[in-house]
C-alpha cells in the first residue's frame, strides 16, 4: 500500500521486556502497510536494556518516536499517553511482546476503507506462550463482526470472558472513536478492557473481523519446558465463575453503559449469567457434600 493512504498510529506502551520488545518492533516495522508511526512509551523500566532496544530501533526507523517516563505512571496511563501522542487518522495499541504478521495492519485497513460506516477492525488471533508456542485455542471473533446491534451486543455479552474477547482492545480504530471512549471509561475497574471493547464497538458503529490469524498474542507467564504439554484447567482459570468477581465486573459494565440503548440488555444478560453462576456453585457444593458423605 502507498503513503497516500491514511496514517495509522501504533501506540506501544512498554515496561521491562527488552528482548520481546525488540521482536515486536521488528514485526511492526515490517508491516506491508507502510504509512505508520510507532509511538513507544517506556514506563520507567528498571532494566536499562529497554532504553538500548528503543534507541536501536529509533536509529533504524524514522517512523518511531519514543518517550521515556521519569516515573512509573501505571499501565492504564501509559496506554492513554501513547494515544495522546498519536497523529494518525487511525490508531491501534500494540503490546510489547506480541507477534504481528506483516499483513496485520493492511488487512484491517482494507476492511475499514471498504466499509467506512464501521470504524473498528481486527483479525483473529492465536495464543502463544513465552517461547512462541501455541498453548490454547482461541475461538474466532467473527461472531462479533458487523454493525453494532442488539444481536451483536447480545453475542458479546453472552460470550465467555475466557474465550479471549479482551484482546479486541488491540483492534485498529478511527482515532476519534477510541479517543471518545477513553475519555469516558474508568481503566481502573475490574474488566476494563472488555468494557472498553464493547463501548468501542458501539461508538464505532460495529467491528469488522478478518478470519485470518494475523496476530499472535503472547502470554509471557507461560514458560513450561518444551517437552511439557499444556493443559489449561478451565475451572482453575475461570475466575469469572466466581459470583463475587462476576458481580463486580457486571456492575462495572452496566455503569459504563448508562446512557446507551444497550443498558437494559446488558442488565438482563449479565444478571442471568450471574444467576447461572450462583446456581452452578450451589450445585457444586451439594455434590461435594453428598460425595463426602458417601466416602465417610
Amino acid at each position: 500500500m502507498e503513503h497516500r493512504l491514511p496514517l495509522v498510529s501504533v501506540g506501544m506502551p512498554t515496561f521491562n521486556r527488552p528482548e520481546l520488545l525488540s521482536l515486536s518492533l521488528v514485526k511492526m516495522r515490517s508491516q506491508s502497510y507502510t504509512n505508520i508511526e510507532i509511538i513507544i512509551s517506556d514506563n520507567c523500566s528498571d532494566n536499562l536494556e529497554v532504553i538500548s532496544v528503543i534507541d536501536e530501533h529509533v536509529q533504524k526507523d524514522k517512523r518511531i518516536v519514543s518517550f521515556i517516563q521519569k516515573e512509573n505512571i501505571g499501565a492504564a496511563n501509559n496506554f492513554r499517553f501513547v494515544l495522546s501522542k498519536a497523529k494518525g487518522e487511525y490508531f491501534m495499541w500494540a503490546a510489547d511482546d506480541d507477534v504481528y504478521d506483516k499483513e496485520f495492519i493492511e488487512e484491517c485497513m482494507s476492511l475499514l476503507l471498504k466499509d467506512t460506516t464501521i470504524k473498528m477492525a481486527m483479525t483473529d488471533i492465536e495464543a502463544i506462550d513465552y517461547y512462541g508456542r501455541k498453548y490454547r485455542e482461541v475461538p474466532s471473533f467473527s461472531k462479533f463482526s458487523g454493525k453494532a446491534s442488539y444481536i451483536n451486543t447480545l453475542r458479546y455479552l453472552f460470550d465467555h470472558e475466557f474465550n479471549g474477547k479482551a484482546n479486541l482492545i488491540y483492534s485498529i480504530y478511527k482515532k476519534e472513536v477510541i479517543e471518545r471512549v477513553v475519555d469516558r471509561i474508568d481503566f481502573n475497574v475490574w474488566g476494563a478492557d472488555m468494557i472498553l471493547n464493547l463501548l468501542s464497538i458501539i461508538e464505532a458503529n460495529g467491528i469488522l473481523i478478518s478470519a485470518k490469524v494475523l496476530l499472535k498474542k503472547r502470554n509471557a507467564d507461560y514458560k513450561a519446558p518444551a517437552e511439557t504439554p499444556y493443559f489449561i484447567d478451565f475451572e482453575k482459570h475461570n475466575k469469572w465463575a466466581d459470583p463475587k468477581i462476576f458481580s463486580v465486573y457486571s456492575q462495572n459494565m452496566r455503569d459504563q453503559l448508562i446512557g446507551t440503548k444497550y443498558y437494559w440488555l446488558a442488565y438482563i444478560i449479565l444478571k442471568l449469567r450471574l444467576i447461572a453462576y450462583l446456581i452452578n456453585n450451589a450445585l457444586k457444593k451439594i455434590r461435594v457434600t453428598v460425595a463426602s458423605k458417601f466416602m465417610a
